[in-house]
């Protein structure tokens, strides 16, 4: 299988999400994993 073919692998992202300022942190460090090619879930995204 190719790379253009290959299924993506996914990270679960779980952390505090309380207040803006935690879900903010979690974003970005779901931001950072994506940006190396992973896909992420994070349940503050999904809704």
């Amino acid at each position: 299988m190719d790379e253009k073919t290959a299924e993506k692998e996914y990270v679960y992202c779980s952390g505090p999400l309380f207040c803006p300022e935690e879900i903010g942190g979690m974003t970005a460090i779901a931001e950072l994993i994506e940006s190396e090619g992973y896909g992420t879930f994070l349940c503050c995204k999904a809704v």
